[in-house]
């Protein structure tokens, strides 16, 4: 390295020549548990009635919507309009023992230039919930946003409040990154924003933990695990801190 490249990097940081990552295509991404397929408007029956009637109002505590109290007309509408958003990728989460619906979530902040990507907008009905169902579908969409499309960055962020999401962000294996004060107003209250990330650098050891967690050998008859996820992360070298 030339003393001029030295001093560029000493200045300005090290030079991005990783090829621009490709913009997520609307895929089948198939796992061992679940698959996830692009959102229809077809979907939105069985999506209402896991999370569209009034005893569903606490499911959309943290998301951007409003609780749609059994109004079906406004849920399709709804799940019409974001399964063409241009800004946002949608899947479902279709359990492959019983082929139902489970639940969906999204790539958001999709940023090509910049190679960053979010993992959002997530609805884990009571069937995904602490299952393995849905540690596979965040895995899927972490695998195809590092692996298959070439993201240096993917991102999870959350109301600081949600506890649930902070608790899941570690466990999966994302550092947290710090709080941005007074970020957002949603449904007129306010928001601070936790931020997480898992990075190019990190994902060979969070992959090879999770990808030993998700295999079948590490479940008994009944789908409960043998050893938890924080196990395999410390085998592969990454300490799980407690949720900020």
């Amino acid at each position: 390295m030339s003393s001029r490249e030295e001093e560029l990097l000493a200045r300005l940081g090290p030079e991005v020549t990783t090829p621009t990552p490709t913009y997520p295509d609307r895929v089948k991404l198939q796992g061992q548990y679940v698959d996830l397929l692009p959102l229809t408007p077809e979907h939105a029956d069985e999506l209402f009635q896991l999370a569209g009637k009034t005893e569903h109002e606490k499911t959309w505590d943290y998301l951007l919507e409003a609780p749609f109290d059994g109004d079906r007309a406004a849920f399709d509408a709804f799940i019409a309009d974001i399964s063409v958003r241009t800004n946002m990728v949608f899947w479902v989460v279709v359990d492959k023992a019983t082929g139902r619906v489970n639940g969906y979530l999204s790539y958001l902040r999709i940023e090509p230039l910049h190679q960053c990507i979010e993992i959002g907008n997530i609805l884990f009905s009571h069937l995904l919930q602490r299952t393995r169902k849905s540690t596979e579908a965040v895995y899927l969409l972490l695998h195809h946003a590092l692996d298959t499309l070439g993201y240096r960055r993917v991102e999870w962020k959350c109301n600081n409040l949600n506890k649930p999401s902070k608790s899941a962000a570690v466990r999966f294996g994302f550092t947290h990154e710090g709080i941005f004060r007074k970020h957002l107003i949603i449904k007129g209250r306010n928001r601070d924003t936790c931020w997480f990330s898992i990075i190019d650098d990190d994902w060979p050891h969070r992959k090879a933990a999770l990808q030993a967690w998700l295999h079948p050998s590490n479940f008994d008859d009944n789908a409960n695990q043998i050893h938890d996820l924080k196990h395999f992360h410390a085998l592969h070298g990454h300490t799980v801190q407690p949720p900020p």
